[in-house]
């Protein structure tokens, strides 16, 4: 059986309140100073103008954030 919450009880996460930069600042100001975590896009431009260059400096940038997320989840459990 389904449960109901009132909207006065839900708590959004810290990371919907914290946008994460680009470095780019027209991207950046394209969503409001920053990607909200959750977001999904479309990215389209020319041939050449680069698209694949702009997703992989994005994903190593997100892919060492997390990494250092894990990382530190994992000390403070050994630590705790």
């Amino acid at each position: 059986m389904s449960s109901f919450q009132s909207v006065s009880e839900i708590v959004i996460p810290e990371k919907y309140h914290r946008p994460l930069l680009t470095g780019d600042p027209k991207v950046d100001g394209i969503f409001g100073n920053g990607i909200i975590a959750g977001t999904s896009m479309t990215l389209t431009a020319v041939a050449g103008s680069g698209k694949c260059h702009h997703q992989d400096e994005e994903i190593e940038i997100y892919a060492d954030e997390k990494i250092i997320k894990d990382i530190e989840r994992f000390l403070s459990k050994i630590a705790g």
